[in-house]
C-alpha cells in the first residue's frame, strides 16, 4: 500500500464512520476534521520511515536485479555479520557478500 492509498483509506473511514461518531455524541465535526488531518499528515512520515530503511532499499534493488534485461546484476554487501545476515535473508543469488565467489561472478559483465 502506498501513501496515496493509505490517505484514501483514511478519508473513506472518516466519511463512513465520522457521521456515526458525531450522531452518537462521541465527537464533534471539528474533532473528526482535526483527527483526519493529523492522520493524513502523519501517514507519509510513517510510510517514509518504513520504506527508506537500508534493508528495504536492498530488497528493492534485489528485485530489480532479478528482472530480465536489467543492467543491474547483483547487490554486493560487505562481509560484516549484518551484511551476511541481510544477504542470507533474501532468496536467490542476486544479493551476495563481498569477497565470495558469488560476488566475483556477479561483478563480471
Amino acid at each position: 500500500m502506498n501513501t496515496e492509498q493509505l490517505k484514501s483509506a483514511v478519508r473513506w473511514m472518516i466519511a463512513t464512520f465520522g457521521p456515526f461518531l458525531i450522531a452518537h455524541g462521541y465527537a464533534s465535526s471539528g474533532t473528526i476534521e482535526l483527527a483526519g488531518g493529523i492522520i493524513i499528515s502523519l501517514a507519509p512520515l510513517i510510510w517514509g520511515m518504513f520504506t527508506h530503511t537500508e534493508a528495504n532499499a536492498v530488497t528493492v534493488v534485489d528485485a530489480i536485479a532479478k528482472e530480465p534485461g536489467t543492467p543491474v546484476k547483483a547487490v554486493i554487501l560487505d562481509s560484516s555479520p549484518a551484511g551476511k545476515e541481510l544477504a542470507a535473508s533474501l532468496p536467490g543469488d542476486t544479493t551476495v557478500v563481498a569477497g565470495t565467489t558469488q560476488a566475483t561472478a556477479a561483478a563480471r559483465p
